[in-house]
């Protein structure tokens, strides 16, 4: 504390305005954080204010996806997996191309037939089948199969009767033997039904697009996700900055 002496005039300065402004300026800026501040609090008043617009638009939503689902065309995929075994006619990709071709003509244009390189297995697939054409289209593969099977067959003993005759005028030959042989355990095996040239491994069919269930979550996802919008949309037309401030 200053104390002054006898005839002199003590001059106190005041404070620059800033310097007064500091504390009052503090307390605005914690004020304003303060209401700004979003607490669990606020979160649970303007749920108990929102429900039930957010729970009327989550069942608009759902109620969307079903008339979709009822209003659109029902699409299948149809698909029949087959296996190709050996064959003594030749390699493995010898065997599998003939067969491929043999599918072709069976099946048309409309049927993909995708082989499978690792485990030479041949598919069948059909895409866009309407429910009532799924039936006929699985026959349709199944009887190409069939074919298919019958035809592998017939190559096999046409092919070992041949063998059979030619080798009949040569003389003792361990070659021939062995190639004869396996002709000969290969077409023993198809008729005791111990060996298919090709056999269906499964077949099915899958409904193309978005099921029902997914559509109705979709669906009442969007609906509860609008309303949320236009619920926080509505707050801050009445003045409430984050829309939660009760």
């Amino acid at each position: 504390m200053l104390e002054s002496l006898p005839g002199e005039v003590v001059v106190r300065e005041k404070p620059p305005a800033a310097m007064r402004q500091t504390g009052q300026g503090t307390g605005e800026a914690h004020a304003s954080f303060s209401r700004d501040e979003i607490s669990a609090a606020d979160i649970l008043r303007w749920v108990a204010r929102w429900w039930w617009v957010v729970l009327c638009g989550g069942l608009l939503g759902a109620l969307c996806g079903l008339i979709l689902h009822l209003a659109s065309d029902e699409r299948f995929t149809v698909r029949l997996d087959m296996a190709v075994a050996e064959s003594p006619l030749g390699s493995s990709a010898f065997v599998r191309d003939i067969s491929i071709n043999f599918l072709r003509r069976q099946v048309g244009s409309a049927v993909a037939i995708e082989p499978n390189q690792r485990t030479q297995a041949i598919s069948l697939v059909e895409r866009g089948v309407p429910p009532e054409g799924i039936a006929m289209t699985q026959a349709s593969m199944r009887n190409a199969a069939a074919a298919l099977r019958g035809f592998l067959d017939a190559m096999v003993s046409r092919e070992y009767a041949r063998m059979e005759e030619r080798f009949a005028k040569m003389g003792p030959n361990p070659d021939a033997y062995a190639s004869l042989s396996r002709f000969r355990m290969h077409v023993e095996a198809v008729r005791e039904g111990l060996l298919a040239s090709a056999a269906v491994t499964a077949q099915g069919a899958r409904r193309q697009g978005l099921s029902l269930a997914a559509l109705l979550a979709i669906g009442m996802l969007a609906g509860a996700d609008l309303c949320v919008g236009a619920a926080l949309a509505a707050d801050a037309l009445r003045g409430r900055p984050a829309g939660l401030a009760g």
